[in-house]
């Protein structure tokens, strides 16, 4: 068989029997890897739309915890999105950086490593380099 990909909650849009029957699996959950989401009540957004802070996104595990540990090896990576229609474009890199460096990390490294803090150091390191690129991002 092939390898397939599927976008969805696990557990939810997906059948048990159809992620049985895949050889790899890609999922997200809408909210932790929806970067048109406002990281605050300053940027503009749409009314229905909550906050999601960098931290949220951090905490982002793409394994799904109903899958079954068969399923769970399945999955081989993941997404993230951000939808622009709706997003002044000055704000573009602000609503995707530092959340896709969250998302990169969260899902390439080993949930045992993870650790918020020092992930905001390494964060503040590359500032200067955004900056001088004239790039902007999300400054708590």
């Amino acid at each position: 068989m092939g390898q397939q990909s599927t976008a969805g909650r696990a557990g939810k849009d997906i059948s048990e029997h159809r992620i049985d029957d895949m050889v790899s699996v890609d999922v997200g959950d809408d909210l932790e890897v929806d970067f048109d989401y406002p990281q605050s009540g300053k940027e503009h957004k749409a009314w229905w739309m909550l906050q999601l802070p960098v931290e949220k996104t951090y905490s982002f595990d793409p394994v799904s915890s109903g899958l079954s540990a068969k399923q769970q090896k399945l999955v081989i990576g993941s997404e993230a999105c951000i939808w622009t229609e709706d997003i002044p474009e000055n704000e573009v890199f602000s609503r995707t950086f530092p959340r896709m460096w969250a998302f990169a990390e969260t899902v390439w490294s080993d949930k045992k490593q993870l650790d918020f803090k020092s992930f905001k150091k390494r964060v503040s390191a590359q500032a200067s380099i955004f900056e001088k690129s004239g790039n902007d991002f999300f400054k708590e």
